[in-house]
């Protein structure tokens, strides 16, 4: 069994300049916060957990997982802003060749040269 945390930064400028990587803005501050709110990573806590079963069946192991970013938003000037919030659940099957059933093929256990 596995537990995570994630815990990151905003990388949101709070007191932009019209320069974003080099490049003038037209328009100024509000294109600025408009772009950052289109392009806004404004999540900073996420939390998972999984579980996997190995020989669920023989050669076959079961995983799952689920996991959340909970909910953020920041605003962006006085037209735009950005919320966000996600949640997710994944299962998994791995099937392991030379397990279980094709134990029985008549495939040796090493080739020879």
């Amino acid at each position: 069994m596995a537990i995570g945390l994630c815990v990151g930064r905003k990388p949101i400028d709070n007191n932009p300049t019209i320069n974003i990587g080099g490049v003038v803005q037209p328009g100024g501050i509000p294109a600025v916060r408009y772009t950052q709110g289109l392009l806004a990573v404004t999540s900073q806590h996420r939390l998972t957990g999984g579980v996997g079963i190995v020989d669920l069946l023989p050669g076959i192991d079961a995983d799952l997982m689920g996991g959340g970013m909970f909910h953020s938003s920041q605003q962006f000037g006085d037209y735009t802003n950005t919320s966000i919030s996600s949640y997710w659940l994944g299962f998994g099957l791995t099937w392991r060749f030379n397990r279980g059933s094709c134990e029985k093929l008549p495939a040796p256990e090493r080739w020879s040269n």
